[in-house]
């Protein structure tokens, strides 16, 4: 039930300690963490969806929105 306020409050507080991070979460908020912050729009992030972005700067203050680069975006399709 996390708002996307509180994930970007995560996401920018880890990035200042961390230099990766793993976040698991559920939709539809982490659909629109990764439409916010990515270069590329992803409709829907499906159970069990990965989602991988680089971050262009070390400090929060220089990431702009939609200026991270999504690696991969990888998940199972069903047969």
């Amino acid at each position: 039930d996390a708002a996307l306020s509180d994930y970007i409050d995560i996401i920018e507080d880890l990035l200042e300690r961390f230099s990766n991070i793993f976040i698991f979460g559920h939709n539809p908020v982490i659909t629109s963490v990764c439409t916010l912050l990515g270069d590329k729009r992803i409709n829907n992030i499906p159970t069990a969806g990965v989602v991988a972005i680089e971050f262009p700067h070390d400090s929060w203050e220089e990431i702009d929105l939609n200026s991270c680069k999504i690696k991969f975006f990888e998940f199972l399709h069903q047969i």
